[in-house]
């Protein structure tokens, strides 16, 4: 306080009218964060509720492909070739519908061994498919399963398998092709701008599905995000944030990507939207720009009244001061 006191008037003018600008910037700096920030967040939950609708829907689809096999295995009893072929015939023209194509089905032992296939590939038989997590899933849970992307028996084409208990306690499991099928187009109408795209990743991290225009997808691709991705799937938990990739299919380029990420019910897959932060988050910036910009003017247009104030102020003070000793002159 004895600072102030020694301060002249002029000075303390001056002071307080430069603190309260300060204070007043300091206020406009913080809403201007607040907001920035704000835009930023909705942006990102625009983009994990978009990834949670598309989850919806793919599991809803496999949900009802799941069904309509464990249907299929409950009716089956015995291992008649004929009545197998006819089986796997109908669900096929099921699965047809839904754009999916049945690569191959086995009939398995309780054990997991391959007792008859549709392809009539005697290579198949005997085969032990315990290997394949949904298999062995089925052996332990007695649960109808859908499995991640795998190589198909004897055939390596990429499949995923739907894997069910039969009504006699063998196990039925049904080889879905992906080259054949359209899972993307479960995906396919969502569209995010010039840069955004979704894809559809297993519990191993391995792209099941990607739209355009994402970068064209080679067999068995892992995400450059897959041991990420693998732990959310098995937590079961959702997420969205800003993340750093390097996956341009040219030349390696680091960008920053929008990412939000919603697991499926049905699957052990999760469903990925991709967006790059430049494009996703261009709202949140020109915000940030314009509030930047506006900052900069009420700064400059403060220093100016400062300025002005403080100086006008100062000149009738010291016109006070002058009068004051003329008067004590005598004057």
């Amino acid at each position: 306080m004895s600072f102030l006191t020694n301060l002249s008037l002029w000075k303390k003018i001056t002071l307080l009218t430069a603190m309260g600008m300060i204070l007043g910037i300091a206020v406009f700096s913080w809403l201007s964060i607040r907001a920035v920030n704000a835009a930023t967040d909705a942006t990102l939950q625009d983009r994990l509720t978009t990834a949670g609708i598309v989850a919806a829907y793919v599991d809803q689809e496999m949900g009802r492909a799941l069904s309509e096999m464990k249907s299929t295995a409950e009716g089956i009893n015995g291992n008649d070739a004929g009545d197998l072929s006819a089986q796997v015939a109908r669900l096929a023209d099921t699965y047809d519908k839904q754009s999916m194509n049945i690569d191959s089905a086995y009939l398995l032992s309780s054990n997991g061994l391959v007792i008859w296939s549709s392809t009539g590939d005697q290579r198949a038989i005997g085969v032990d498919m315990t290997p394949y997590n949904s298999v062995s899933r089925v052996i332990k849970a007695h649960d109808a399963t859908i499995s991640g992307l795998v190589m198909a028996p004897v055939t390596s084409n990429p499949v995923i398998l739907l894997a069910s208990l039969t009504g006699d306690g063998s196990i039925f499991v049904v080889a879905i092709d992906l080259s054949e099928s359209s899972i993307a187009g479960f995906i396919q109408p969502i569209k995010l701008g010039r840069t955004g795209y979704v894809e559809i990743v297993d519990e191993n991290g391995v792209v099941l599905a990607r739209t355009e225009p994402g970068p064209m997808l080679s067999r068995f691709e892992k995400s450059d995000h897959s041991g990420r991705f693998a732990a959310l799937i098995a937590a079961g938990k959702p997420t969205q944030g800003v993340c750093h990739t390097c996956h341009e299919p040219d030349q390696k380029i680091e960008k920053r990507d929008v990412l939000a990420f919603t697991p499926i019910a049905n699957a052990q897959w999760g469903v990925v939207v991709r967006q790059s932060e430049a494009e996703a988050l261009a709202p949140a910036n020109q915000l940030r720009q314009s509030l930047l910009l506006f900052g900069i003017g009420l700064v400059f247009v403060s220093l100016l009244f400062v300025f002005v104030t403080t100086r006008n102020v100062g000149n009738r003070i010291r016109a006070l001061t002058v009068a004051s000793q003329r008067i004590a002159g005598g004057n």
